[in-house]
């Protein structure tokens, strides 16, 4: 009886352990593609569609796109810099953007989301965060 509980036991770990490896994706998938970001205490959400050089972010609600030069500083950090806006802004603004740039750590990529650590000009800069950015829309993410 204890032997076929500890076989049982070690079968659902070594299941449960290779489910986990699958959902897991190399941090290439998150190089390029569109994600949606949904800000902690917000009701605001993004589109966010990325290539090699350049994302444009897209505010759902108002329709506002910002885009940002992409720099890889190695696999799992970028750095983002301001590029331009669809609507106009203050010249303090735009002095603002123009003298920092976003620093970003891809922490754990799967099929359907990636986490990360970012802020400005650092990791754990002005205006840091944790959070999640997902492959699919939240009413997408919600129905599954």
């Amino acid at each position: 009886m204890k032997k076929k509980f500890a076989l049982g036991l070690i079968s659902i770990c070594y299941v449960t352990f290779s489910w986990g490896q699958s959902k897991k994706v190399s941090i290439n998938a998150v190089k390029t593609g569109v994600f949606y970001y949904y800000p902690t205490d917000s009701n605001e959400s993004f589109s966010i569609v990325r290539d090699d050089s350049l994302q444009k972010e897209t505010n759902l609600t108002t329709g506002v796109s910002s885009f940002w030069q992409v720099k890889w500083v190695n696999d799992s950090i970028v750095n983002l810099r301001y590029l331009s806006r669809t609507n106009k802004i203050s010249a303090a603004e735009e002095l603002f953007y123009n003298s920092h740039s976003v620093v970003t750590h891809i922490k754990n990529v799967t099929r359907d989301y990636y986490t990360f650590r970012g802020g400005l000009d650092s990791i754990n800069g002005l205006g840091s965060t944790q959070d999640t950015l997902w492959r699919k829309t939240k009413k997408n993410i919600i129905s599954r």
